[in-house]
């Protein structure tokens, strides 16, 4: 106790490790190095004029395994739909590095509505198949950014296929 009667407290200020590691201090451990930060920028707009051929491609897999899917039952649909998931895994990832973040974000949604499914019903597939229209959207009109009214459009409809299936699975 100290002489006013309160504890002794001794404040440690301890260097944070992790930000000298991952960056963030000009000229300690772990700093970006602005060069390779300009590079990569620089890579990206090279391989952005490529990308909407390189997305319809992935697109085209991701659709090709939904028809996989619709058109099986049991361990092979769900090996199908896990496809499909690993497929838009991909494809968000790049989204919005090249101009799509709508992609991204529906992307994103299929991705996190797929995970830890253990069977897949048609109510499933058929959100499933929505986050995929919407994607495929994206891709064939080019929407980039948020998309303005047609990316609202696209994101309300697909909000509303998904709202239906958890009421049809609570009800």
């Amino acid at each position: 106790m100290s002489d006013d009667g309160r504890p002794k407290v001794k404040i440690v200020h301890r260097k944070n490790r992790l930000q000298d590691k991952v960056g963030g201090r000009t000229g300690a451990a772990g700093e970006i190095d602005p060069k390779l930060i300009a590079a990569a920028q620089s890579a990206v707009q090279r391989l952005m004029p490529d990308y909407d051929t390189q997305a319809a491609r992935e697109l085209a897999a991701i659709q090709a395994a939904v028809v996989e899917a619709n058109a099986s039952t049991g361990k092979t649909r769900l090996l199908a739909v896990k496809r499909i998931e690993a497929l838009t895994n991909e494809m968000r990832g790049a989204g919005e590095t090249f101009g799509y973040p709508l992609l991204s974000k529906f992307g994103r949604s299929c991705c996190s509505f797929v995970q830890g499914l253990t069977e897949v019903n048609d109510a499933q597939m058929t959100v499933i198949a929505a986050h995929v229209d919407a994607m495929a959207a994206v891709v064939t009109h080019k929407i980039q950014g948020d998309g303005g009214a047609i990316g609202r459009e696209l994101a309300i409809a697909l909000k509303k296929a998904i709202d239906k299936f958890r009421g049809a699975a609570a009800g």
